[in-house]
């Protein structure tokens, strides 16, 4: 009679819950899906309105290339407000590709953004072989820099940071030694 008690219990399957959770590729990186212009420009709405200026400010100066004192006169005079105008624009494309990410209503792989409608969490993408989790996916939904961040600095060492809080190296104690 063979005593059942003395087998290993099953292995436990590896929870993904952190960023820190999923294996980088052999060479060490890992594909993030980001929206595609398509999204983006649905996303813009009105904001596209930024772009005329743009438009504007690069026809001028492709046109200031054959008056070099018009040239001086437009980046003395307005040079500042053009790029303020500039960086309204890609403010509106970042914000467009954040509210891009976050719109998406069913799970997707955060690889390859294949939709995971009706799989199981704490499973495997089929499209791209890669682990995934709902609540991975929902963090990366709310602010996939952060995510990509934290997921890169998965192995930084902490002795190498600077430490501000202590004594500082090199003063005198009490005792004078």
């Amino acid at each position: 009679m063979e005593n059942d008690s003395l087998s290993p219990p099953p292995p436990i399957p590896q929870r993904f819950l952190s960023p820190t959770d999923l294996p980088a590729d052999p060479d060490g990186s890992l594909p993030w899906w980001k929206p595609t212009w398509g999204d983006v420009a649905r996303r813009l709405g009105w904001r596209w309105l930024y772009f005329i200026p743009v438009l504007l400010v690069l026809m001028l100066v492709g046109w200031s290339l054959f008056s070099h004192a018009w040239f001086l006169n437009f980046w003395w005079w307005g040079g500042k407000l053009w790029i303020w105008l500039g960086a309204g624009a890609v403010g509106a494309v970042v914000e467009a590709m954040r509210q891009a990410t976050k719109a998406r209503n069913e799970p997707f792989c955060i690889h390859c953004g294949y939709t995971l409608q009706g799989l199981p969490d704490q499973h495997i993408c089929p499209e791209c072989g890669r682990p995934y989790s709902f609540e991975l996916i929902k963090l990366y939904q709310n602010d996939p820099k952060w995510f990509v961040q934290r997921w890169e600095m998965r192995h930084s060492n902490p002795i190498n940071a600077p430490f501000a809080a202590g004594r500082s190296v090199g003063r005198a104690s009490r005792d004078g030694t």
